[in-house]
């Protein structure tokens, strides 16, 4: 399990409401809500939806949306993302639709002199070290298309497929990332909107066709939507 995530929780017990948390840790509240979220997925714990006593098992798979069929095969319902220029998830024996957008930012160290700003253009870019995810996932492919705007191929120096991590990594002055806008939250890093290029992913959840008139399969969705209206309408 990640150990920012651990190190949450611990915050999170000690003090007892997600705000207070936020606020010793120099977090957002949505920020501090969704790593918790993130690290009961990643322990496979039982989760219950307020107000309706339904229990749900979630965990993580780190897979492309390639295979969301066969993680359909054994869960009821997927959250997956995409970049927003790749095809809508979907097919005959699937029902997907989109949850929400989330923009991609520029991320980079306090120390690094375009921290300051609040915007930055691709032009800017090329010839920097970079930090991304593995290929086939998204924001991969935002960085891929760098290069027709600068000319400049990008310098990948180092793969993997955690925000936090590859936070990490920049904030030690390693390079530079991608990250999704609500996953920025180490301290010593800064995000900065991407100008004149398509920047983001696509949050989407699936489902067979016609899962969604379960009662228990439409309590996740409906769930999902109102935390999704939540943390979109903080950005």
């Amino acid at each position: 399990m990640d150990v920012h995530r651990l190190r949450i929780l611990r915050e999170f017990a000690d003090r007892g409401t997600v705000a207070a948390t936020a606020e010793a840790l120099a977090m957002t509240p949505s920020a501090v809500s969704q790593q918790l979220k993130s690290l009961a997925r990643e322990a496979g714990v039982l989760q219950r939806i307020a107000r309706t006593g339904l229990a749900v098992r979630a965990t993580d798979l780190d897979l492309p949306g390639s295979e969301l069929p066969a993680m359909l095969a054994d869960a009821d319902v997927v959250v997956s993302h995409r970049d927003e220029r790749a095809a809508p998830l979907g097919g005959p024996r699937i029902a997907s639709r989109q949850l929400m957008r989330e923009p991609i930012d520029l991320v980079v160290p306090l120390t690094h002199p375009l921290a300051g700003r609040a915007r930055v253009d691709p032009a800017e870019l090329g010839d920097l070290d970079w930090i991304s995810v593995r290929d086939g996932f998204p924001v991969d492919d935002v960085l891929r298309s760098f290069a027709t705007v600068t000319g400049v191929q990008p310098r990948i120096v180092q793969r993997i497929n955690d925000f936090h991590t590859i936070q990490a990594i920049v904030a030690a002055g390693l390079g530079v990332a991608l990250v999704a806008r609500h996953a920025v939250t180490h301290p010593r890093v800064v995000g900065l909107e991407i100008s004149g290029v398509r920047a983001a992913r696509i949050v989407e959840v699936a489902t067979r066709p016609g899962a969604d008139r379960r009662p228990a399969v439409a309590a996740v969705m409906r769930a999902l939507d109102e935390e999704a209206a939540t943390v979109g309408g903080a950005s």
